[in-house]
């Protein structure tokens, strides 16, 4: 919770006081899949996502008369060393060995892989253009199908 929920909800405090003095900004905010969906044995995780959802939805209606969007990203498993350790960690958790455990995951994934980072990256690149400065308030899944909300 320290992390991810107050850690967004501190970092959001702090730019949009200067984003209001210019009279624009973008924030986009990093959540995740689990934001959407309970995962077993991940309740704290889950909800301190859910709680980036929740900051970015209302931030974004509270400073849009300052010419500033805020949105969320919920990625889905992205090839990262982090989530090479949540193989690590979770597997035994699920039973599973860390292969096992990934290859259980992205089975779940209707797309069958994980995203590259470049993935994620573009979609925040877009959120961060002029192309989309009339997008606010919006949570984006970018999940190769595993979530579909």
């Amino acid at each position: 919770m320290d992390i991810n929920a107050k850690g967004t909800f501190l970092c959001c405090q702090t730019v949009v006081k200067e984003m209001i003095k210019h009279k624009s900004g973008k924030i986009i905010n990093l959540s995740s899949i689990a934001s959407k969906t309970a995962e077993y044995a991940n309740s704290i995780y889950c909800a301190s996502k859910a709680a980036v959802n929740m900051i970015s939805q209302t931030l974004a209606l509270e400073v849009a008369e300052h010419n500033i969007n805020v949105n969320a990203i919920c990625p889905a498993y992205t090839d990262t060393d982090m989530m090479q350790n949540v193989f690590t960690n979770r597997g035994p958790v699920e039973g599973m060995t860390p292969k096992e455990y990934k290859a259980f995951s992205e089975s779940l994934v209707p797309l069958g892989r994980m995203a590259k980072p470049t993935e994620i990256a573009e979609l925040i690149a877009f959120l961060a253009s002029e192309n989309a400065s009339f997008i606010t308030g919006a949570t984006y899944t970018i999940a190769g199908g595993k979530e579909l909300h």
